[in-house]
């Protein structure tokens, strides 16, 4: 797609302003680096976004508020999608990835792709050493995510995944909850309705619910208890009247145990006209519940907490993904890979993971 295309020497300037008061990074381990001091960084980074779907409806608005970046290109297969995406948030459209590449010279780009899309664009993107986030899941299929990690051997460049549940602003006190009692129970619940975009049906497209989906939980689940093996797995598919080509499972459930010793029970489905989506953390006389709740403007998520008194919900105040974007560009500018919430080899683990799970189901998703 072009000739090769290296990170200039110098980030391009375009000429905005920066709000009056900066928003602190977030680290997933504790206290991060202080951002660097004003002066030292560009005033925005140009940005180019590839994919026009539904989740790209987050993520700008959330840049916009950031007042970060300023849009250079957009890329879709539908050059009147890529332009009513254009027409409102700016930048230029464009139907090819190395064209967008070699007319914007982007700083960095985001990659909202159907998981079968993803890892190529990731590729060409590693090969012309543009920092980027991905949305997960990794890919469709286990080889292209391990062809992407295969690609980034040796390769010292800022890569973001998706995984928002861990720019949860009240991770920290659930943190603090599960080291005072360490969880012995670790229950996720996936349950809800069919996704409405074609390529989320099938399998080859989507990868499936526990991988495209229910990857939130098991991603969640790996970093507030640590890593898990998969203990046994079953699946089923029902025909759906109203959509008699999907293939995807229509129902899965997956026993897990962790390193520190605690079980984990896992559920998806996508039959139902309603949404539970919840990450529950059962210790000693208490229990933590991280839930999500869908709605048509977008999710939103509380912490629900109970020791034993009455549940207690205390929502959060920041957008997870304004949380996330915001240390992203915070790697981007620092050059520092390690600023982003999760990283491709972390997110690789999670999708290794929820792999285990589908492969133990004897199902292919």
């Amino acid at each position: 797609m072009g000739a090769g295309w290296s990170m200039r020497s110098m980030i391009a300037r375009v000429p905005g302003t920066r709000p009056a008061c900066g928003l602190a990074p977030i680290s997933c381990e504790g206290d991060g680096a202080s951002r660097p001091h004003p002066s030292q960084m560009p005033e925005r980074l140009s940005l180019g976004l590839v994919g026009t779907g539904w989740v790209t409806g987050l993520h700008l608005p959330v840049l916009r508020r950031l007042d970060r970046t300023v849009l250079a290109g957009v890329v879709s297969g539908s050059a009147e999608r890529a332009s009513a995406v254009t027409g409102r948030w700016g930048g230029t459209a464009h139907t090819d990835l190395g064209q967008m590449l070699e007319a914007e010279h982007p700083d960095a780009v985001l990659v909202c792709l159907p998981p079968d899309r993803t890892a190529a664009a990731c590729r060409v993107l590693i090969e012309r050493r543009v920092p980027f986030l991905t949305e997960k899941p990794l890919a469709a299929g286990a080889a292209d995510a391990e062809a992407v990690e295969r690609d980034l051997e040796g390769v010292d460049l800022v890569i973001a995944v998706g995984y928002n549940w861990r720019g949860l602003d009240f991770l920290p006190a659930v943190r603090e909850r599960l080291a005072e009692r360490p969880a012995r129970l670790v229950v996720g619940r996936w349950t809800g309705r069919l996704p409405p975009p074609p390529w989320w049906r099938h399998v080859v497209e989507s990868g499936g619910q526990v991988v495209e989906q229910a990857t939130h939980l098991y991603d969640a689940a790996r970093f507030l208890v640590g890593e898990a093996e998969v203990h046994g797995a079953a699946s089923a598919h029902s025909p759906r009247a109203d959509h008699p080509d999907a293939d995807v499972d229509s129902v899965a459930a997956a026993v897990l145990r962790f390193e520190t010793g605690a079980i984990g029970a896992f559920v998806n489905t996508s039959v139902l006209d309603s949404d539970v989506i919840e990450l529950e953390l059962i210790s000693d006389g208490r229990r933590t519940i991280v839930r999500m709740h869908a709605g048509p403007a977008g999710p939103r998520w509380s912490l629900v907490t109970d020791d034993g008194d009455g549940e207690r919900e205390t929502p959060t105040q920041r957008d997870p993904y304004e949380v996330q974007d915001e240390a992203f560009l915070d790697a981007v500018e620092a050059r520092d890979p390690s600023r982003a919430l999760c990283t491709y080899a972390d997110a690789l683990a999670t999708d290794r993971l929820v792999r285990s799970v589908v492969a133990a189901t004897g199902s292919r998703g």
